[in-house]
């Protein structure tokens, strides 16, 4: 072979594989336009990040492109459809891998027709390759899931086809749960997916979406519960995110040593993790080490600067090491990303308290308690400062 052809191949290759995740990513679209009357969502060269990206819409299709191709780690397709059927989300989920299929059984097929070796055959040689060895990486389940740009996992299109397959008779009550989940009502999310659990066998997803949900709920009771039966059954196969939801459970028992073994753990195995690195900084901050908490919560701003919790976080922290000001800003910055988190308020409350403006002080204390009457130690900071008025 000569080193045009290499060259050829070579090149086509690496063209032909960043032309795949379009035509996948694109199929995975257009079964989800025609099973929703809702926008679709496709990210090329990213799992859902719309920074540094061509952005376009075409009536109910929106796309993000990354401009630098070299920088391209796949894609992904979003419908926000709430109501799409059970066969709708099968269809979907195949689109994508059946799409590269179908074009590289043909392109494969069309060799057929080349009496010699050439470039042309070359280039469709690359277009059968890249295009099927897509479909087979993708139909076939793996248990690792994929990290998104948000800090969700998500899983690739076989385990998806597998997961769908799995709850086909309680498919309702579980969308009617997801719909509950992305609407931030945990609660009313949790009760549906716990009815779930029994009808489907072997399915640890919904146990962990459940236990997710009424720990979100600040359901801890519950949620420990679940736990305990979670962890009879998978206890010999626990992963990253199990580690990461004990940790949590073991905050709310106020174990803050073991929750920070957790952590670390879990760290161990996704170091460059933010949401691993905001808990690990938090538990830090609840030990009083506020320097070593804010050298996680820098960490995990660098990686996600748009993550609330980890400027709430850093904010307590700079605030209980003196640094006044600078946590305060931190405060506001979480607060405009996320208002609803009971703990900025309780946090800005500090700041006033430790400004002596105890008035103030008490006011965001009460706010934080109209949004979470739960909130962590909010009574003994609004009695510590009623003492002072």
């Amino acid at each position: 072979m000569s080193q045009e052809y290499i060259f050829t191949l070579l090149f086509s290759l690496l063209a032909f594989r960043m032309l795949v995740i379009v035509f996948h990513e694109f199929g995975h679209a257009v079964a989800a336009l025609f099973h929703s009357d809702e926008k679709v969502s496709v990210y090329i060269g990213s799992y859902g990040n719309p920074e540094k990206s061509f952005h376009f819409q075409i009536k109910r299709l929106e796309c993000f492109i990354k401009y630098n191709i070299f920088t391209w780690k796949g894609g992904l397709c979003i419908p926000h459809g709430k109501n799409i059927s059970w066969k709708g989300n099968m269809y979907i989920s195949l689109f994508g891998p059946l799409t590269t299929l179908t074009i590289g059984v043909l392109a494969g097929t069309s060799l057929l027709l080349f009496e010699k070796f050439s470039l042309s055959t070359m280039l469709i040689f690359a277009v059968a390759f890249s295009t099927i060895l897509d479909f087979i990486f993708n139909i076939i389940p793996r248990k690792t899931q994929i990290k998104l740009h948000n800090g969700t996992f998500a899983n690739n299109d076989g385990k998806q086809l597998m997961h769908l397959w799995n709850i086909r008779n309680v498919f309702d009550t579980y969308r009617k749960a997801s719909n509950h989940y992305v609407a931030k009502e945990y609660n009313e999310a949790a009760v549906l997916f716990e009815k779930c659990i029994a009808p489907v066998a072997k399915n640890r997803e919904i146990y962990k979406l459940t236990i997710a949900c009424y720990l979100n709920g600040k359901n801890y009771i519950k949620a420990i519960a679940l736990n305990e039966t979670y962890t009879e059954i998978y206890h010999n196969s626990f992963d990253l995110y199990d580690m990461v939801t004990i940790g949590v459970i073991e905050i709310y028992k106020e174990n803050y040593t073991k929750a920070l073994e957790l952590f670390e753990e879990a760290l161990e195995i996704s170091h460059e993790n933010h949401i691993i690195l905001n808990n690990r900084g938090y538990v830090l901050g609840l030990l009083n080490r506020h320097e070593e908490a804010i050298k996680d919560l820098d960490k995990a701003l660098l990686i996600n600067e748009n993550f609330a919790f980890a400027w709430d976080n850093r904010g307590f922290s700079k605030i209980m090491l003196g640094q006044l000001e600078e946590g305060y800003t931190d405060l506001q910055k979480s607060l405009e990303l996320d208002d609803q988190n009971s703990e900025v308020y309780r946090n800005i409350g500090i700041y006033h308290f430790k400004k002596k403006d105890y008035q103030t002080a008490l006011e965001f204390y009460q706010k934080a308690v109209k949004i979470d009457a739960e909130t962590h130690k909010i009574q003994a900071y609004i009695a510590e400062v009623t003492s002072k008025l």
